[in-house]
């Protein structure tokens, strides 16, 4: 079930809008909000990712496409070139991840063509990028995860905790409200140069990370 949004802007200033306010920067953005009071930090840009799977992925390819660009080349195409593979390889690799987000999610290939299209980059080698780059094809070191069993944390609280180990590029945080059906607002930290949860939070309180690889479990 979504809010109504109420029509007042000061409405906006309620703890949910002040929460978005605080923590949806996210790296080369459009928009901004001044800080009010006096002796406040430096001001942060800031920008609402709201609205339709095409309006998110256009806003976040236009406010990110230097880091799209700069991404996709030195952690994928120059990589794949080294390696022998051809952009039509790249491509026919990603259909898989494209046959199972068409079923499961298909606002993410909405989202993706519109990224693709903003940032000026062929959508169908943008998508095997954002399909492949994060699946041990390329990069070395990964990130890890771990939660702490409540019946080993102080008064039964939760831990969940990650190491973001990644190479040194832009990053972004950002809040994603979108239109599609059944899809949470959340919280989420990512490359500025995909819309990914590596690390996030829905609001209805679930925390989640993403990961690749590490050490083989002999019991999981």
């Amino acid at each position: 079930h979504r809010h109504e949004r109420p029509a007042d802007p000061r409405a906006r200033l309620a703890p949910r809008m002040k929460r978005r306010r605080f923590l949806s920067a996210a790296a080369g953005t459009l928009a901004t909000r001044g800080l009010a009071a006096e002796k406040q930090p430096p001001q942060i840009p800031t920008v609402t990712l709201r609205g339709s799977p095409e309006e998110i992925g256009s806003l976040w390819g236009r406010m990110n496409a230097k880091a799209i660009h700069a991404d996709m080349e030195k952690y994928y195409l120059k990589p794949a070139k080294d390696a022998g593979l051809s952009i039509p390889t790249l491509i026919a690799r990603s259909e898989k991840y494209a046959q199972v987000s068409r079923r499961y999610a298909p606002h993410w290939l909405e989202e993706t063509h519109a990224v693709a299209e903003a940032a000026g980059v062929e959508p169908d080698i943008y998508l095997s990028f954002t399909a492949s780059v994060y699946r041990g094809l390329f990069l070395g070191d990964e990130c890890t995860s771990y939660a702490m069993s409540t019946a080993f944390t102080e008064d039964g609280r939760i831990f969940f905790h990650k190491n973001r180990d990644n190479a040194l590029k832009k990053q972004s945080v950002f809040i994603l409200d979108g239109a599609a059906s059944g899809v949470n607002e959340f919280i989420a930290v990512s490359d500025a140069s995909v819309i990914a949860a590596m690390m996030m939070v829905n609001d209805k309180g679930l925390a989640g990370s993403a990961d690749v690889g590490g050490l083989k479990v002999a019991d999981p």
